[in-house]
């Protein structure tokens, strides 16, 4: 479900970007905006309130121990990276390397502690995994993807987009 919201908001960057007759540079951006402040800033932001205002509904949602104060540390944890990667609407360019790499490394670490926790005890399926990976380390790998792709454009030569490419230019 996660991974199909990414894939959307990444979509629907793409598609103001067509509406708007955008270049090529400029979709992506578009495209990974949407990704960065949708999906990792407002759905991110919205769980962490979650987390903060029923803290013993969320653990039991994710299966930790009620009344565990780890679910209010996640709760302000999501809350600031989610007001980080909510800036990526206003500030753009190199910017959103940031929130990419914190959030990236928050789910690829969270793929290696669900791996680990349900090995151990004899509940990690071929499927489970695939469903593990695909859920947590879908949106990360879209965004790196998108970002790659950015850097690229803009590095060559295609500047016809309004955000600061993520490339250092001189003179400035």
């Amino acid at each position: 479900m996660f991974l199909l919201l990414a894939v959307l908001l990444a979509a629907a960057g793409f598609i103001h970007g067509a509406v708007a007759r955008s270049p090529r540079a400029k979709r992506v951006e578009l495209a990974l905006v949407y990704l960065v402040a949708g999906y990792f800033g407002l759905v991110m932001l919205a769980i962490g309130i979650f987390c903060l205002a029923a803290p013993e509904r969320a653990a039991a949602m994710l299966g930790a121990d009620p009344g565990n104060p780890f679910e209010l540390f996640l709760g302000w944890t999501f809350c600031g990276m989610a007001a980080a990667a909510l800036l990526a609407v206003r500030l753009r360019g190199a910017y959103l390397v940031g929130p990419i790499v914190a959030w990236s490394l928050y789910y690829f670490g969270a793929v290696r502690v669900h791996w680990v926790e349900y090995s151990a005890a004899g509940r990690l399926t071929p499927r489970f995994a695939t469903l593990i990976v695909l859920e947590h380390a879908g949106p990360p790998l879209l965004a790196i993807a998108l970002g790659v792709w950015l850097w690229r454009l803009s590095t060559s030569g295609d500047r016809s987009y309004v955000g600061t490419p993520i490339s250092v230019r001189r003179g400035r």
